[in-house]
């Protein structure tokens, strides 16, 4: 038990010292921008005492953003995770094949930025319908992303099946 706490204790400092300030993040992508991008959701929906949903500020979270070979420009499709985060079979594998069809990937990561390891121990940790802003928040940095990324050409996938 003592083992699984310092892990998790690491894991938290890990990820809390790792996410900049907002006032710290990039507004906009240029031409090179890939790999880690950091970028703000679109506000917060917050659980108030009552079980209620209300809004806050927005936290800084990060996406891994990726392109297919060639110059572009190609459709973007941001990848959400499940309750268990990024797994590198899945979203990482599903990213891998879009770029191979000629898509640009944004997988987002909605943990990281939150102190989160997970939330499906409890589910009320972080609904699907607190990561929508997470959503708006990556649409609104990859549309800053114009000489690589085409406009109007995004999608969404929530989470998606492990195989691929």
């Amino acid at each position: 038990m003592k083992r699984w706490s310092a892990l998790l204790a690491t894991a938290v400092m890990f990820f809390s010292a790792s996410a900049p300030a907002l006032e710290d993040r990039k507004p906009t992508l240029s031409a090179t921008d890939s790999g880690t991008v950091w970028f703000a959701s679109a506000g917060s929906l917050l659980r108030s005492a009552d079980g209620s949903l209300t809004t806050g500020d927005p936290v800084v979270l990060s996406g891994d953003l990726g392109f297919p070979p060639g110059a572009g420009p190609f459709p973007a499709v941001i990848l959400a995770h499940g309750c268990s985060g990024i797994l590198p079979g899945k979203e990482a594998a599903w990213a891998s094949v879009l770029r191979e069809w000629g898509y640009a990937t944004f997988v987002v990561d909605s943990l990281g930025g939150r102190n989160l390891i997970e939330a499906c121990t409890n589910a009320r940790t972080l609904t699907g319908t607190q990561r929508i802003p997470d959503a708006y928040g990556a649409l609104r940095i990859l549309v800053t992303h114009r000489t690589r990324l085409l406009p109007l050409r995004r999608a969404l996938t929530p989470a998606l099946p492990r195989s691929v």
